[in-house]
Parts: C-alpha cells; sequence; structure tokens
C-alpha cells in the first residue's frame, strides 16, 4: 500500500493540467484543447475584438546588446530589410524596446543600423521607434562597466568610445531623443514594464508627448548631479519603466499578485496588453503571462548573453479590423527560405507564466482507485484478525 500511495505521489504531478498552455509542440500541430483558454482564428492567433487600429503590422524587437548578426537575422527573417540592410518592410512599425547596447562587442554598430533605418522606413511610409533602456542610460551617463571590452578597444579607448555618445554627436542625440513608453494600438511597449505609479504620470494616446517621457528627455539633456529626485526616480529608481524587477514571473510575490499590478497598469493607460523586455527568459522563449497581457521577449539572444535563437513579436491587423498576435524566430540552418512563425494561442510552455494548474480528471480517477484498494486491504486484515481471534 505504501508503495501504491509513493507512486501517485509522484505522479500527481504529471496528472495536472495547465489552463490554457500550449507547448511548443501544441503550436505546430495546432492543438485545439488550449483554445479553451483563449479563443483563437481558424489559422492560429489572438483574435481581439477591436475597431480603431491604425497600423497594418507592429513588429517588436528586445534586447540586443550590441549583437549585430542577431538582429540582421530578425530584419530579414521579418521581412523588414533584405540581405544587405535595407528597409523592404513598406508600412510597417518596427519598435525596439530598449538595450541595444552593453554587453556585445557591436552596440555602437546596432544603434547606427537602427537611426539609418528610421530613415530608410519613413520614405516608405513605416517607421522605427527604438525605447530607451537602463544600459542606454548607464552609457549616455559614461558608465561603461557593462560596455565590451573589444568595443571599447576598437574605438581607441574608453574616451573615445564615449566621444561617439556625448552630447552634440550623432549618436548621443538619438539616444537622448528617445522615449520611454509608447502605445500603439491597445499594446504599451516600455523597456521594464510600467508600474501603476509610473503609469499615472499622464500617459496620452500615443505615449510619445506625455509627462513620463518629458522627464526622461530633460533627465538625459543634463548630467546626473544637476537631475532632480524624479528625474532620477524615472532613470535609476527602484521602480524606474527602465530598471524594475516587478514584472519577472516567478520572482517576488504570487502570480495571482503579478496579474493585478498588471491589470492595473492597463486599466491606467486604457490598453489591453504591456510588451516588454529587461528580464532574460532563460529557457530562451518569450513568456506569456496573465492571459497574454504581459509578454516579456527578452529571450537573451545576443551572444554575450545566452545566445539564443532570435525572436520578434508581430501584431498584425486583420481584414475582419481584429489583431492577431505571434512570433518571428528565424530558422537556423535550414534551406527553407521562409522565416518560422509560431502562432501565439496563450502561452508557450515556460517555467513561470503559467496560471495555477487545474487538477485532471485522471488524477481524480487514480486517486479514488487507490482509496478503493486501501479499503479492501483493510477490510481483508481486519477479516483475517476476526478468523485468528477464533
Amino acid at each position: 500500500m505504501a508503495v501504491l500511495l509513493i507512486a501517485m505521489a509522484a505522479l500527481g504531478p504529471f496528472l495536472t493540467l495547465s489552463e490554457g498552455v500550449c507547448s511548443e509542440q501544441d503550436l505546430f500541430k495546432g492543438n485545439r484543447d488550449c483554445d479553451a483558454y483563449n479563443p483563437s482564428g481558424e489559422n492560429g492567433g489572438i483574435e481581439i475584438g477591436s475597431c480603431n487600429l491604425e497600423y497594418r503590422r507592429i513588429v517588436s524587437i528586445a534586447d540586443l546588446h550590441g549583437d549585430m548578426n542577431k538582429l540582421m537575422e530578425l530584419l530579414v527573417g521579418g521581412g523588414l530589410t533584405d540581405e544587405g540592410g535595407r528597409w523592404v518592410g513598406n508600412d510597417t512599425v518596427l519598435i525596439q524596446t530598449g538595450d541595444m547596447v552593453d554587453r556585445g562587442p557591436q552596440s555602437l554598430e546596432v544603434v547606427k543600423t537602427f537611426m539609418r533605418l528610421k530613415g530608410e522606413a519613413e520614405s516608405a511610409g513605416g517607421s522605427v521607434i527604438n525605447l530607451l533602456g537602463n544600459h542606454e542610460v548607464l552609457v549616455m551617463d559614461g558608465k561603461t562597466m557593462y560596455c565590451n571590452p573589444q568595443e571599447i578597444q576598437y574605438w581607441g579607448g574608453r574616451k573615445e568610445f564615449l566621444d561617439q555618445t556625448k552630447p552634440g554627436s550623432p549618436i548621443g542625440d538619438f539616444v537622448r531623443s528617445l522615449h520611454i513608453a509608447v502605445v500603439l494600438d491597445n499594446t504599451l511597449y516600455v523597456h521594464g514594464g510600467l508600474t501603476p505609479a509610473m503609469a499615472r504620470l499622464e500617459m496620452d494616446k500615443t505615449g510619445r508627448d506625455s509627462a513620463l517621457n518629458s522627464i526622461g528627455f530633460k533627465a538625459l539633456s543634463q548630467p546626473y548631479s544637476q537631475r532632480t529626485k524624479m528625474q532620477n526616480a524615472v532613470l535609476y529608481g527602484s521602480t524606474s519603466p527602465l530598471w524594475n524587477r516587478v514584472f519577472e514571473v516567478g520572482k517576488k510575490g504570487s502570480y495571482e499578485d503579478l496579474c493585478k499590478v498588471v491589470k492595473e497598469t492597463l486599466a491606467i493607460c486604457k490598453v489591453e496588453r504591456m510588451v516588454i523586455g529587461h528580464n532574460v527568459q532563460n529557457n530562451g522563449q518569450p513568456t506569456f503571462a496573465c492571459s497574454g497581457t504581459l509578454i516579456e521577449m527578452d529571450v537573451g539572444m545576443s551572444e554575450a548573453v545566452l545566445d539564443s535563437n532570435p525572436v520578434a513579436l508581430e501584431i498584425s491587423r486583420t481584414l475582419e479590423c481584429t489583431q492577431k498576435i505571434s512570433l518571428i524566430a528565424p530558422l537556423k540552418n535550414s534551406s527553407s527560405e521562409h522565416d518560422e512563425r509560431l502562432e501565439f494561442r496563450d502561452a508557450l510552455e515556460v517555467e513561470g507564466s503559467r496560471p495555477r494548474p487545474k487538477t485532471s480528471s485522471g488524477f481524480w480517477a487514480l486517486l479514488a482507485v487507490g482509496w478503493g484498494i486501501m479499503g479492501v486491504y483493510i477490510l481483508l486484515v481486519y477479516g483475517w484478525k476476526r478468523q485468528s481471534n477464533h
């Protein structure tokens, strides 16, 4: 009997059904069991009822950390540039959510690529939007502790490297003009996540002229020592949109509490979801948390971080004026010329991203059988003892 109970306890975790969780295999096979938690269209992807959508296609890329190869894989694989790096994305909006720089050896090359693409995209009816990350702020403030030594050496030393990013330089002026957060078609994009307190700093419809972004502009235009407490809180504080770890799934507090915070932020900003980077997903896959209202896209793709496969998020407008969400994951070592698009249901099966699992009916059935066997065992022992006493 003890053996049976131990076996049941060991098998218990494998007999649970996580509601709304789709594994990568489910995504490829089109497993319809995943749809109960997140109804999706015939061809996969979320269909969200909304009729005021401005953009046909939005592609977002998270932390790159000085890796030009991964950036080019996503640009080409996502149909945004040709192999020569020239914009072919037409009216697509490309948004990069911060941390272009540090760690990898091509930080400034990554920045210059976005600077060039910005003009090319605008000429074709598209746009390129870069957001501040905490590492951009560090470099703009002359802090090079995370800079790649090879890149410092390439420019001739620390001073020469920082000369490329100082006020008045093309790169320096470009980075200091970046926004902290933007809202595009019901989606809030920000590097580390927007807490409710920060969200109350007057986010307007586009998020581009908000008080939050204005504080960031002014802060980066002056030395650290001359900034106000509010400016330093926005750029460096524990609840800073660039630094906070509030939205790191599974690290602090319960999953339910995290989703409450997300819900409050989304209500303040009047959006349906928040897309962030900053928190490295150690399994190399994006995390879709809180029923897809929090999307964590930092998969550690840079060779200097996890060197994981590059992934971008795509939100496209359908003919029915809904939004379809999918992932762009260019294939490596493949003869196929096409990129691989993983259709988004509710969640890739990633650590910490799923809601509290439901116990499946199979588990309860096995438990009932176990108790039944135990009952028969007790009756047999009781009968044998009574017979022995006679």
